[in-house]
């Protein structure tokens, strides 16, 4: 239908100004003479001069409407009975392209322009074109779809719309030839059934016609294949359309169904038609377009369980792998490997996982199962060489994990600055778990993940399901269409925290004690000024209090002399005797490795997989509190033994400075994921232990008159 004009032109050199005009005269009959456009104001290359220019009679109610970039006009002009809007501009720059821009957005400015005064009028004009969906199908189609195949995984009374949909997307080839009034007039469904193929157009028309001969209500739905979230921004004219559905009302609700797309087992909502954004139904009396949403059962899902046997260093491992594709997620995966040798898929599933283990091979071809709801199973079988991987540096082996799967949908290289918006895949559900069977026992405790915003939500989860079994698991769910320019940075940055976490990384020295513990012990200074400082600063606070403490209590008499420590006294002056010892032994076994270069590294190193910035904060805090706690409880014997009239406050304070650090131990430990079922049982009994003293040894001290007789100096 088109007429192409072709020219040669000679002597053309760098820095000539090509210039050129045309007029285009007469108009698809199939619209009936009623006028709509676009034209383009900008372009990817530098243009000396553009003008655009449109006229009409001035009696036309002809609408515009620019989208894109700000462009100065239109010059609007009216000469010898006609109006002409003029767009002018000299040296009209370059404007560039933005990868992975949504279809929907105008990068460079272009204006459209209609005659339509509202969508019922597209409507209107869309009529007629699919009247033939009223009429009986011919006899022979009527027979053939008498008996149609089941429908594998159609529900109960749904069944029927699933075997003639399927019946139209198997039978009807899709193939269009759309030249002149069939660029939007479909043909009869006779003549489509007859020969066997048609474009969406004329499948549309087929299906809405044996649809309706069964008794239910459908409709041809015009819609955009790929700008149609923005629909609804557009001037009404049948131009914003690029493909036409079926809008079937079903239990009061509309199901949208697209007769191009390949045969799909599962239940009739699964076979729903994806998300086009906004549609508008060819029906009489509609005035406005509908939101054309995809039924949650057709919500593509795809579900991936890696079950890795470890071997040991420089032996073999085993994996296997089962993948499960849920709704849109299985017709694309079962039609390419239907129409692909055993020997290709084999190959290219083989070159995914490269990417992760550099020495795979398969064991054997990929299975897979078609599901009679719908969805599709995959089996593969790998023997890897090498997961464990040599660090001679540090002495080590490595193991390192990827969720793959999710990757592509957390993509490396995303800049912040941006001035376009960023197309995202949506819907996505995806869910990956990895399975280690471990050749050792092994103790992993990490902490859940989770990274949740506008446009998406991802969480890794590591539980440890026996000392040789790991269990990884990995989801992400797409929630937007886009990321506005706007929004950019906090979506990299989010984007950049979830792929941090899109693995694990087991490491395993040769001999841990030898590699970490038994290393030639390198003094951390920090920890060594740290505990200096914190002595220094306790001792110091101490001696003040004591000196405060005397100065507002009057001195005991001259002729008091204080008794020896008897009665109940004597089991926390045992406790006091002990307390020092106890700590100091504390502060050469628990604390020692804070105080080795070694093992600090190990905590305070991002990217390590022993790396956690929480811990070496606890470990500092920790050291501190002790530290403070040492000075205290070398005081409170010192003055036990003097029966120094400061004893009872200054012992009161360390029994309830103890039970404050225990508990903020505990709340920290847990805060950080450091503590197992057992630790919890045991800190928890240690917890109850210090309440218990505390309750009774704070209120003697403050009551007991045998405390007030033998601390008076």
């Amino acid at each position: 239908g088109d007429v192409t004009a072709m020219t040669l032109l000679e002597d053309v050199r760098i820095g000539d100004v090509v210039e050129f005009t045309y007029t285009i005269t007469g108009r698809n009959p199939v619209f009936r003479g009623t006028f709509f456009s676009g034209y383009s104001l900008g372009w990817g290359t530098p243009v000396r001069s553009m003008r655009v220019a449109v006229s009409a009679d001035p009696t036309r109610p002809i609408s515009r409407a620019a989208f894109g970039p700000e462009i100065a006009g239109p010059v609007e002009s009216i000469e010898a009975d006609r109006v002409t809007w003029t767009w002018q501009q000299a040296d009209v720059p370059a404007i560039p392209y933005e990868e992975a821009t949504p279809n929907w957005y105008s990068e460079r400015p272009w204006v459209q322009m209609s005659e339509y005064g509202g969508w019922s009028e597209v409507v209107d004009w869309a009529l007629p074109l699919y009247a033939a969906g009223d009429d009986a199908p011919g006899e022979s189609l009527q027979a053939e779809i008498k008996d149609l195949p089941i429908a594998i995984g159609a529900e109960g009374e749904h069944e029927r719309l699933a075997q003639l949909l399927a019946y139209v997307q198997r039978e009807i080839r899709y193939l269009g030839i759309e030249l002149g009034e069939s660029s939007h007039q479909p043909h009869d469904p006779i003549e489509t059934y007859t020969r066997r193929f048609g474009d969406c157009k004329d499948k549309t028309l087929l299906l809405v016609q044996l649809l309706r001969h069964e008794g239910y209500e459908a409709y041809p739905v015009l819609v955009n294949s790929s700008a149609g979230e923005r629909l609804d921004e557009r001037l009404p004219s049948p131009g914003v359309f690029d493909h036409v559905i079926v809008g079937l009302v079903l239990d009061g609700e509309w199901l949208w169904l697209d007769p191009t797309m390949n045969p799909y087992r599962g239940s009739l909502r699964a076979r729903s038609a994806p998300d086009y954004g906004y549609g508008l139904v060819i029906k009489s009396g509609e005035t406005g377009l509908r939101r054309i949403e995809q039924d949650p059962a057709a919500r593509p899902v795809t579900r991936v369980v890696e079950k890795i046997n470890v071997g040991e260093f420089e032996q073999s491992s085993i994996m296997t792998v089962k993948t499960d594709y849920v709704g849109r997620a299985a017709p694309g995966v079962q039609s390419r490997l239907e129409n692909t040798s055993p020997a290709q898929i084999r190959q290219d599933y083989q070159e995914f996982y490269a990417n992760v283990f550099s020495q795979i091979v398969t064991t054997e071809d990929v299975g897979w199962q078609a599901v009679p709801d719908g969805s599709l199973t995959v089996t593969e079988k790998y023997q890897i060489e090498g997961i464990w991987v040599r660090d001679d540096d540090e002495g080590a082996w490595v193991l390192e994990t990827y969720a793959g799967i999710l990757g592509g949908e957390l993509p490396f290289g995303v800049g912040v600055e941006r001035l376009a918006p960023r197309a995202l895949n949506h819907p996505v559900t995806l869910e990956q778990k990895q399975i280690l069977h471990l050749p050792s026992e092994w103790d992993v405790n990490l902490a859940d993940q989770l990274i949740e915003n506008p446009w998406f939500r991802y969480s890794r989860t590591v539980r440890q399901v026996t000392g040789t079994q790991l269990e990884i698991s990995f989801s992400y769910e797409s929630k937007a269409t886009h990321v506005a320019p706007e929004n950019m940075n906090q979506y990299v940055n989010d984007l950049l925290a979830a792929r941090d976490f899109l693995g694990l990384v087991l490491t395993q020295w040769d001999d841990v004690d030898e590699a970490v513990m038994n290393q030639p012990f390198a003094p951390n200074i920090l920890m060594f000024v740290v505990a200096l400082l914190a002595f220094g600063v306790s001792t110091g606070a101490v001696v003040w209090w004591v000196r405060r403490h005397h100065r507002q209590v009057p001195p005991p008499l001259p002729d008091i002399k204080a008794p020896s420590i008897g009665g109940w006294l004597i089991l926390p002056c045992i406790g006091a005797v002990i307390s020092p010892i106890r700590l100091l032994v504390l502060l050469f076994t628990d604390f020692r490795d804070a105080f080795d270069q070694n093992v600090w590294a190990a905590i305070t190193t991002p990217g390590l997989e022993t790396y956690d910035a929480g811990l070496a904060l606890l470990v500092i805090c920790e050291l501190g509190a002790n530290m403070f706690l040492l000075v205290l409880v070398i005081a409170t014997l010192w003055f036990f033994l003097k029966r120094d009239r400061c004893l009872p406050r200054l012992f009161q304070f360390v029994l309830i400075f103890t039970l404050v650090v225990a508990i903020a131990d505990m709340v920290a430990l847990g805060a950080i994921g450091l503590l197992d079922e057992g630790e919890i049982a045991s800190g928890m009994g240690e917890l109850v232990r210090l309440i218990l003293i505390t309750a009774i040894w704070v209120p003697y001290f403050a009551v007991s008159k045998r405390v007030k007789r033998t601390f008076v100096c």
